[in-house]
């Protein structure tokens, strides 16, 4: 609904779809939300300790880790905002300016990001991670990310 936000507070959700739109308030706080089918992301995904997993998940909106971490998984390649190791679409944020506290996005996507064909954003104690299904850990962007294509934006401050 237009306006409409989601709070969880240490809770779960569960739900067998979720939609966030454009002109909503979208979904933060902390706890776990658990998708058995899609989330379409327009508006706003902002985690401070909140564990995401979905079976799909498109991100036209922005998945930002703001005062904690927000950790992503979306199960069997659902992840349409990956192509190869190519991140398209939407943004990503981690922390905020004048921040030291760690915010970590941790993505697991189904793949390392690469490429940023994307809006990528890393403020004052953010960190980004993808996951490397071959070795089982977090690989973090700086480590990873190697071209900015035409249509990609890496912001950096603090």
């Amino acid at each position: 609904m237009t306006g409409g936000e989601i709070n969880i507070n240490g809770g779960d959700l569960s739900a067998g779809s979720l939609s966030l739109a454009a002109d909503s308030f979208g979904l933060q706080g902390f706890g776990q939300v658990h998708v058995v089918g899609t989330i379409s992301n327009a508006g706003l995904i902002a985690g401070n300790g909140l564990t995401i997993s979905s079976a799909a998940l498109s991100n036209a909106g922005t998945l930002w880790a703001s005062s904690g971490n927000l950790t992503v998984t979306v199960s069997g390649g659902g992840f349409s905002n990956l192509s190869g190791s190519t991140l398209i679409g939407g943004t990503y944020n981690a922390g905020f300016a004048g921040n030291t506290a760690p915010n970590v996005l941790d993505l697991n996507i189904g793949g390392v990001i690469v490429t940023d064909a994307a809006n990528i954003a890393i403020s004052g104690g953010g960190s980004i991670q993808s996951f490397d299904g071959g070795s089982g850990e977090y690989v973090p962007i700086q480590s990873s990310l190697t071209t900015i294509a035409q249509g990609g934006a890496l912001s950096l401050a603090d």
